[in-house]
């Protein structure tokens, strides 16, 4: 039944002869199967780097495993008005919880877009098990969302900063780096072995590097940094400044993203390592919303 997620034994067996002996070795595992895909509301300024190379792996490359409707607040009529793109954000509770969402990417948008009560369907969403993603911006994301529904429910803490476009002034990049959290984090892997993963953060993504995060001042009580900025020490006593933390928030899951750049791995590596990253962040946080109460 595609429209009910079933629970099922999946039994994995092994048989080896030798000398005239058989051996043999089974383990069985209850596994959900779903046959539907992750639906998610992306939501975003304009469409800034990051975007420009998550929209299309997300409606080509994910396709056959997200189903994504997309809002761009200053894109033009005739492109706001054709799927995937939605004209707006919706403007009734019922028709945003009848969408049935299972994640959403909240990204450089104006707190002022959205009224107080559909901030609060937005933290609903999240206590009801649905999935959130904050991705950091320059303009308005989290310094908009000072005292919100939206502040309440991130992983850190935060005051409002101002960015200006000073073009004179060159950034100091720093390599993103995990921490002992992130190392352990399976859905950070980006290779199928721990060592060639270490290998791959420290020494192919680490010295192409970041120039910017947003500068949060603590985590949370319940939250976890997962990747920092080693060059910058926040809180008493001093820890590295997370550029990646999670926490859950009633039955949902919350990642703050405090960097907009993983699209610079691309120079290097085209999208070998931003499609797994992205496709692993996807499932982690749009899998308990899809699955229900059995995960």
């Amino acid at each position: 039944d595609k429209d009910k997620p079933e629970n099922q034994d999946l039994v994995a067996t092994i048989k080896y002869k030798a000398d005239g002996e058989t051996f043999e070795s089974s383990m069985k595992r209850t596994v959900r199967v779903a046959d539907s895909k992750i639906k998610i509301l992306y939501i975003e300024n304009m469409p800034r780097w990051e975007f420009k190379f998550l929209q299309p792996a997300l409606t080509v490359r994910y396709k056959k495993r997200c189903d994504v409707d997309f809002i761009l607040v200053n894109a033009a009529e005739e492109v706001s008005s054709k799927p995937p793109y939605l004209p707006e954000f919706y403007k009734t509770k019922e028709k945003f919880f009848e969408a049935k969402y299972d994640l959403i990417i909240l990204g450089d948008v104006a707190s002022s877009y959205f009224s107080k009560d559909q901030l609060e369907w937005i933290k609903e969403f999240v206590e009801n098990r649905g999935g959130l993603i904050v991705m950091a911006g320059r303009q308005n994301m989290p310094s908009t969302y000072e005292n919100t529904p939206i502040a309440e429910v991130l992983p850190i803490e935060f005051k409002k900063e101002r960015f200006g476009l000073d073009f004179e002034t060159r950034t100091t990049e720093y390599p993103p780096t995990l921490t002992d959290a992130g190392l352990r984090t399976d859905w950070l892997a980006l290779s199928d072995t721990p060592e060639e993963n270490v290998e791959i953060w420290t020494k192919q993504l680490a010295p192409l590097g970041f120039h910017w995060n947003y500068p949060v001042t603590k985590l949370r009580p319940a939250a976890t940094a997962l990747i920092v900025n080693p060059r910058v020490k926040i809180g008493e006593p001093p820890i590295n400044m997370p550029v990646m933390a999670t926490q859950p928030y009633g039955k949902g899951q919350v990642l703050w993203l405090g960097t907009d750049e993983t699209w610079r791995w691309r120079f290097n590596f085209g999208e070998k390592y931003t499609d797994r990253l992205w496709g692993q962040i996807i499932y982690q946080y749009g899998l308990p919303s899809m699955l229900g109460d059995s995960t």
